[in-house]
């Protein structure tokens, strides 16, 4: 038999029956199981037209790398009730599961594939999906979002800012939603009217059938777009040329790497839980360190699990090492003489018995602290991406949150705005962080408004690696 698991999350909107025709084409006349991993809004198509199909229905926007860690967890699934008569197929159209072939090809012991869409579409001779858009009455343009004309001229404003004037210099169709809403805010998918599936593609279709912009369709799924006939003097602004990394990531996707890159997680789903278990731990009882590290990283894998999250084989070591190295940067658990203990070796075996006050608020923030020492560039218009990095949405309780945070480390005198760019955050310099022993003894914070801009020295905090 063999085993598909079949990911239409990144789809055009009215592609996915012609993703599925190449499907069937693929496997005729084999006994086949098919999985479907999908979003809620693709959910009731494929079930009315597949039946048959097994289906793992995600929120609209869940973010890639837990797609990933989804058909990581399929897979092993997979991998224990496999036969020596079956073979095993992964469709995606993100490089991060197609990726797990690297892992898997040789553990599941049988045939198997990891393949693009697009390489299975192409491979079959059938025709591009380069106009597979849902059909004209099957979408409505948001006429509360703006109307038609307006929205090309958001558009070709957009494109004419990123300097996108020939294929050289073309943006990914996938870069659009951050460029629009950077030159019209209702774009953002904060607002109800703009976060219609489809919507971006549709702006494309509209524009390139006026004959405004260019399309190069060899992506299929992210096709390069620029301006018809631009040149450099025919574009109004100053062209401000997009940078490589922005090319192949988001502005959130970005901020997330920054951080795995100086293991700090975010762990943005499981951190919530992460906390609830920590506060819980604490709430028991005087405890060692020790005791308090393993119980909460269990603690939160039982309430993840409540919650059905699918956490089988989550790295549950690194989230224990997240917690360790972020304690580090930013001790909360306190003794009973109220001094603060940072978690080492040597105080493995010492008791604690509560969290500092706001220690919540305390450890979110040091993300954005970390965030802006490695040199990330946080301004004002950035909230809804930096929700996006450490919560993985941007609805307008999670910008909130943001803002809450950042407030509170401006008002504690961790952070302020640039003297020399506006909105823009930065660190403020403080006196070196003292050790005595095993505890942690910072001097009093200068008085924020006799701080010159500057970076924060690094404190000579210990790098903690717990014995497995």
């Amino acid at each position: 038999m063999k085993r598909v698991i079949a990911d239409i999350t990144k789809a055009n909107p009215g592609t996915e029956e012609r993703l599925f025709e190449s499907l069937s084409r693929s496997v005729a006349g084999a006994s086949h199981d098919v999985t479907v991993i999908c979003f809620d809004s693709q959910s009731d198509r494929v079930r009315s037209s597949h039946p048959a199909f097994k289906i793992k229905s995600l929120q609209y926007g869940t973010h890639y790398t837990l797609i990933a860690s989804i058909v990581k967890d399929l897979l092993l699934e997979m991998g224990a009730i496999l036969s020596d008569e079956d073979s095993v197929m992964v469709l995606s159209f993100h490089r991060e599961v197609l990726t797990l072939g690297l892992e898997f090809q040789a553990q599941l012991k049988v045939p198997s594939e990891f393949q693009s869409w697009s390489t299975l579409w192409k491979g079959l001779g059938s025709p591009t999906l380069t106009h597979a858009y849902l059909p004209a009455q099957a979408f409505r343009w948001p006429v509360t979002l703006m109307t038609m004309q307006e929205a090309l001229r958001v558009l070709l404003s957009a494109l004419r800012k990123s300097g996108a004037i020939d294929l050289s210099t073309a943006t990914r169709q996938a870069e659009l939603r951050y460029l629009l809403a950077a030159n019209d805010p209702r774009f953002s998918k904060q607002n109800p009217a703009a976060s219609v599936p489809g919507l971006i593609a549709h702006l494309v279709k509209a524009a390139e059938e006026r004959n405004l912009i260019e399309l190069d369709r060899s992506d299929i799924v992210n096709p390069h777009l620029w301006l018809r006939g631009g040149s450099a003097s025919s574009v109004d602004e100053r062209p401000s040329r997009i940078s490589e990394q922005e090319k192949k990531s988001s502005r959130s996707e970005e901020l997330i790497n920054m951080l795995k890159a100086i293991d700090l997680g975010p762990f943005s789903v499981i951190r919530p839980y992460l906390y609830d278990a920590l506060a819980e731990v604490m709430g028991g009882g005087p405890n060692t360190v020790r005791f308090v590290l393993a119980q909460s990283v269990e603690l939160t894998r039982t309430k993840c699990n409540d919650a059905n999250l699918r956490t089988n084989n989550y790295p549950w070591r690194k989230v224990r090492q997240f917690l360790i190295n972020l304690m580090t940067r930013c001790p909360v658990l306190l003794d009973s003489a109220g001094q603060t203990v940072i978690p080492s070796f040597l105080t493995l075996s010492r008791e604690v018995v509560a969290l500092r006050q706001n220690w919540k608020e305390e450890l979110e923030g040091e993300l954005i602290i970390a965030l802006v020492e490695a040199g990330a560039e946080i301004q004002l218009i950035d909230i809804p991406l930096l929700a996006g990095a450490l919560y993985f949405s941007r609805q307008s309780e999670d910008e909130e949150r943001v803002d809450t945070i950042i407030s509170y480390l401006i008002q504690k005198g961790t952070l302020a705005e640039s003297a020399t760019v506006p909105r823009r955050l930065v660190l403020v310099e403080t006196k070196p962080i003292s050790h005595t022993g095993d505890y942690l003894q910072t001097d009093v914070l200068p008085d924020q408004s006799a701080v010159e801009e500057s970076k924060l020295t690094p404190a000579d905090a210990e790098s903690v690696q717990m014995a497995s």
